[in-house]
């Protein structure tokens, strides 16, 4: 929470992001065994992280680190891992709008990591 009250001025996010290897960090992060083990701990671990992420890639700037990092196949790997967290959905599903945002390279690197699959899946099963 703190890196995404932080993320919301533009230098910062370049900052964090790029010259401090932020967005490859969390990224590497999301495919640690802790957010990879399932259940709550590991379902709020990748819904911080992907939090963050979505803060830091609204600078425009970082949505190339972000897709160079492997960033949308990581976030729909996490999403296809908690199916059933309406809350995890909601925040990757954030992390991906916001890193394709004015990133034509991000869109195909999502659309080819199955981003658009997963999206149906997540707004079919979280109809609310």
């Amino acid at each position: 929470d703190a890196l995404r009250a932080v993320s919301v001025n533009d230098e910062i996010c370049k900052t964090v992001g790029g010259e401090l290897r932020g967005i490859a960090a969390l990224v590497q992060l999301l495919g640690a065994p802790a957010a990879r083990g399932g259940g709550e701990g590991g379902a709020a671990l990748v819904k911080a992280l992907c939090g963050a992420l979505r803060g830091l890639v609204a600078a425009d700037d970082n949505k190339s680190r972000f897709t160079d990092a492997g960033g949308p196949a990581a976030v729909v790997d996490v999403m296809r891992m908690y199916p059933a967290v309406a809350s995890v959905q909601e925040v990757a599903l954030g992390c991906l709008a916001a890193a394709i945002l004015r990133n034509p390279e991000g869109a195909i690197a999502a659309v080819e990591a199955g981003a658009a699959s997963a999206a149906v899946d997540a707004c079919d099963a979280h109809p609310k």
